[in-house]
């Protein structure tokens, strides 16, 4: 439950944030440098409705920005250009305008004063919780928009969302329909198999020069050296450069000042147990007036005199703390759903909160122990400050020599003579594939894809490699190449054993499964065959794994396609490379009790499918009959963001 708390913190305003970043930013972005003067022209028409160059590349932007930032140094050039941004960009302005002309003709228009309260309400615009006209302004700026042209655009996506929900509120779902599916994901199913293993099998294998060699010959890739570059490389370690000035006391003061919130404070914290009752967020009053009843009853419970870690481990609902009763262990502000942060800290040690209600349903909170907020003085936090400043100082002298050397190494300097000048030493490591890692650095995929960029010869520029700067030169290209059959015989003889044993392994196991299907008993064929038979623990129908099995998607297929009147399936099944024969041994349905509990989240979920679906669905027919002209030439024209 503690995970749940504070993965969820703030939910309401990180979805406001989200909201903000949806409604102002997919679709204007910020500016990517298309000159005002310039001549815009359209490069896609909807109904006649233009889709301009720079939407688009606003819009790509976007994209681009997001997905680097969530994949910082695994956004590769390869994996952009394999997610065709541009493209889906295209895509998404098509959408909007071909809903935004729907909506017109079925009569949504956003009055002035509705257009004026989304915006007052916008979080990007809020200032201490009330509408900022500077920041309204300076968002714009940002994002190359006149106030005109956002509430305008503003004006159509208000319109759209109107015409969505409309859309929405013509879609239902029948109870029946969620009390199966709460079914069908609940129910838990027990098998007994037999694994047959390849291993078992392996060293069974005759494994001749001529076959490996066939082997290898029908395999070659799986033995190929990958393509690699041979490369020179030059570190800046920020921490061992010479020249870097030594900072004076106001210095260092200045540098405490402006980090002892965030470096030399640690926060006032308190340790706490809870009871926790769930409750979803979408249930019905009755359920929440009994939820709320019993909590209440546990609290009279601690008040009357029983322990409260005793009331937790027997009644509290979060798995995750009630065997250790109800034990949350030490956590400070932020770390927890504000309803129940607020709670936790306006108590002393030993007292008990009030019932608290958070999304997840009422608490009883307990605090154990209160460590106030402590902060270190500049005397004690003076080694940090120095150590912290050097670094930094360290990072920009280090930027600042890998410049200058990247200059006198492009233009003819060798590596020996650049790196002599400055006292540090020239790495050449053995060729490296892409991913491969770096002496002293480790994996940088920053300083991977500049390689594998460059051409051979050429310098890259200074790359912060993981805090340290470097600069390299691609020296040499290796083209993949079949390693030689000697060199590699013993991976090959593996391989084929493995393969071969595999096979061996499946035949043995088909027997088995036919014996099984002939006598209607697993045990039966296994007991005639010595083979020893296991039983799974229960599992549901979702994800992979399977205890006792590892992950096992197909078994679980299978499993759930079986029934009393067919225990054994028709084939054998093949799990992390053994063989698996199996019979259905037990079927667990859900209570009545689990299934109603579950109902208002499934129901909520499905809902939202359906009209996802349906959206979609709506949409897809509304482009099939829009005249949609997209000028090819002009897009794959335009410059790169």
């Amino acid at each position: 439950m503690l995970h749940v708390l504070r993965a969820h913190k703030n939910s309401k305003v990180v979805w406001a944030a989200l909201t903000m970043i949806i409604g102002v930013f997919t679709f204007w972005g910020i500016g990517v440098g298309i000159d005002a003067g310039r001549q815009v022209s359209d490069v896609a028409t909807v109904n006649g409705r233009p889709v301009s160059q720079v939407q688009l590349l606003r819009a790509e932007n976007n994209l681009v920005q997001t997905y680097r930032e969530a994949l910082k140094g695994q956004f590769t050039p390869e994996l952009r250009k394999g997610l065709n941004l541009r493209q889906r960009a295209l895509d998404s302005l098509i959408d909007r305008e071909v809903l935004a002309e729907r909506a017109e003709q079925v009569g949504f228009t956003i009055g002035d004063q509705e257009l004026r309260d989304s915006i007052a309400s916008n979080p990007a615009f809020l200032v201490g919780g009330r509408f900022s006209k500077d920041a309204y302004l300076r968002a714009l700026r940002y994002a190359s928009l006149t106030p005109g042209d956002f509430e305008e655009t503003m004006r159509k996506e208000l319109a759209i969302e109107r015409l969505q929900n409309v859309i929405w509120d013509g879609v239902s779902v029948d109870e029946q329909a969620v009390r199966d599916e709460v079914v069908s994901k609940e129910e838990k199913r027990v098998v007994t198999f037999v694994k047959v293993k390849a291993s078992d099998y392996t060293m069974k294998v005759p494994a001749t020069d001529d076959a490996l060699r066939k082997f290898y010959d029908a395999n070659v890739a799986r033995f190929t050296e990958p393509e690699r570059v041979r490369l020179e490389m030059i570190a800046y370690p920020a921490n061992e450069l010479p020249g870097i000035a030594a900072p004076t006391d106001e210095e260092i003061s200045a540098w405490y000042d402006a980090h002892v919130a965030d470096r030399f404070t640690k926060q006032a914290e308190v340790r706490a147990r809870h009871i926790l009752v769930k409750v979803d967020e979408g249930a019905d009053a009755a359920t929440r007036d009994a939820a709320r009843k019993k909590i209440e009853g546990l609290r009279k419970q601690v008040r009357d005199g029983a322990a409260f870690e005793k009331v937790a481990r027997e009644n509290s609902e979060d798995v995750g703390t009630a065997a250790q009763g109800g034990e949350l262990g030490f956590f400070s502000r932020g770390r927890m759903v504000k309803p129940f942060e607020e709670a936790a800290f306006s108590l002393s040690p030993g007292e008990m909160s009030e019932v608290v209600e958070t999304p997840f349903g009422f608490h009883l909170i307990q605090v154990e122990e209160i460590h106030e907020e402590k902060k270190q003085s500049l005397a004690e936090a003076r080694p940090d400050v120095l150590d912290a400043i050097r670094q930094e100082r360290g990072k920009e002298v280090a930027a600042s020599l890998a410049r200058e050397d990247r200059a006198a190494w492009a233009g003819g300097k060798s590596a020996d003579e650049v790196a002599k000048a400055r006292g540090l030493r020239v790495d050449r490591p053995e060729p490296i594939a892409r991913g491969g890692a770096l002496p002293g650095i480790g994996t940088s995929f920053a300083v991977n894809n500049a390689l594998w960029d460059l051409a051979p010869g050429s310098v890259t520029d200074p790359i912060d490699a993981n805090g340290t700067w470097v600069i390299a030169k691609s020296i040499e290209k290796i083209a993949p190449a079949p390693k030689p059959f000697d060199s590699v015989k013993e991976q090959v003889e593996t391989a084929y054993r493995l393969q071969e044993g595999q096979k061996l392994a499946r035949e043995a196991a088909q027997k088995l499964l036919e014996a099984a299907k002939s006598d209607g008993s697993l045990f039966k064929a296994a007991a005639a065959q010595h083979g020893s038979v296991e039983r799974s623990e229960a599992f549901q129908r979702g994800g992979p794994f399977i205890p006792g099995l590892g992950a096992a998607s197909d078994l679980k297929e299978k499993a759930f396609a079986l029934s009393d009147g067919k225990k054994i399936p028709d084939d054998v099944v093949e799990v992390a490379g053994d063989s698996v024969v199996m019979e259905l041994a037990e079927v667990q349905a859900p209570s009545d009790d689990d299934v109603k509990k579950q109902m208002a989240q499934v129901k909520k979920s499905m809902l939202e499918q359906r009209r996802g679906g349906v959206f979609t669905r709506y949409l897809q027919e509304l482009k099939k009959k829009a005249q949609i002209v997209v000028d090819r030439q002009k897009v794959d024209a335009l410059p790169s963001v």
